[in-house]
């Protein structure tokens, strides 16, 4: 799968444009007057909650009291399919029911159990993991190098696991972290919505059109190659039958790839930003267009999992329509400039940090 230039509209109020710098862009179609909510997404293509937070952020509104534990488990309502909770909490009976009331929801929960399962069963080998997977410093990755990976695992690995008994199989599962715990559910909540959802949606267009930093983010941080690996893996063995013909590399790979520079954090809901706790992560293909700028012209905020994209100023038609990326806008310019080529491997030449490199 790789990205492409499928045109589809997103919203009548701006459109995307390929800029004079490169890449895409949205662009007022018209004047916008402030406070116009500019783009509401209702759901995320797929989404996690930090292992950490697990039992604390419902995992349908994502909401967060304090670090108290949610109170209404899966298991009460799904005990045959979901014995050990398929390490879901929800906030209220209300968000459970809108959970359980989507379609073929059943096979998601199956992954979620059968993952929450193998985690379980695997906690005494995990006791002296942390921190052994470490990646050679001197060795620079290159697309050759990723490549061979999956080769391996295509013509090597799969053919292999694909001869044992299921019982077999699970043998050769490897230990993951909690990075790669969370990674599994979220790539399996891709594949989920990848396989119930209209394939000629607004937010499948814009998905399959989205650009993959799979070379420059594992180049910046080699262990990464390993982690694509070890979750590839656990996925082939443990995804039931109604999402494992989803799993193929290239989907594997354009879901992590798109993520690695498109990923919107789940915070806490606060008045201070300062002080929010950090609880997850989500990908919002349609929101992926919007490029950064450290005087942004649209507000990003949450209510419960719906993201909604507010101007807080006029736009002018054909101004381009920017974010903040990452809550950085009070840090001087040097640091700003260096969070965002490290994270999204860009140099802002926004006018805000053209003009204080100037001022000095």
């Amino acid at each position: 799968m790789k990205p492409n230039d499928i045109e589809f509209e997103l919203s009548e109020l701006f459109e995307i444009r390929t800029t004079k710098y490169g890449g895409r862009a949205c662009f007022a179609r018209r004047d916008i007057p402030v406070d116009t909510d500019v783009l509401v997404l209702h759901r995320a293509l797929g989404s996690i909650v930090c292992h950490e937070f697990r039992k604390e952020v419902c995992c349908v509104c994502f909401l967060y009291d304090n670090g108290r534990t949610m109170k209404v488990r899966l298991m009460e309502k799904c005990p045959k399919l979901a014995p050990k909770g398929a390490g879901l909490w929800f906030c209220s009976e209300k968000c459970r029911h809108d959970f359980l009331s989507r379609d073929r929801i059943e096979s998601l929960i199956e992954a979620y159990e059968l993952f929450e399962t193998n985690w379980l069963s695997r906690a005494s080998d995990r006791a002296g993991l942390e921190d052994c997977q470490t990646a050679d410093p001197e060795h620079q990755i290159s697309k050759t190098d990723i490549q061979r990976m999956w080769d391996g695992l295509e013509h090597s690995w799969v053919p292999m696991i694909d001869r044992m008994k299921l019982i077999r199989q699970r043998s050769q599962l490897p230990v993951l972290n909690e990075d790669e715990y969370g990674c599994v559910r979220f790539v399996a909540h891709c594949l989920f919505t990848l396989a119930t959802a209209n394939k000629s949606c607004v937010q499948m267009q814009a998905f399959r059109s989205l650009q993959s930093n799979e070379l420059v983010k594992i180049q910046q941080y080699p262990i990464l190659l390993k982690v694509q690996e070890n979750v590839f893996k656990t996925l082939y063995v443990l995804l039931p039958p109604q999402l494992k013909p989803m799993l193929t590399s290239a989907i594997f790979r354009h879901i992590l790839g798109s993520e690695y520079g498109n990923s919107f954090g789940i915070w806490e809901s606060a008045e201070c930003s300062e002080s929010r706790e950090y609880l997850g992560y989500c990908v919002l293909p349609e929101a992926s267009y919007f490029n950064h700028s450290c005087a942004p012209n649209l507000a990003k905020r949450r209510q419960g999992e719906r993201m909604i994209f507010t101007l807080n100023s006029p736009a002018q038609k054909d101004q381009e329509l920017c974010i903040d990326y990452k809550g950085i806008l009070g840090l001087p310019v040097k640091e700003r400039r260096c969070i965002l080529q490290e994270n999204w491997f860009f140099d802002c030449g926004c006018e805000r940090c053209l003009r204080e490199m100037v001022e000095g």
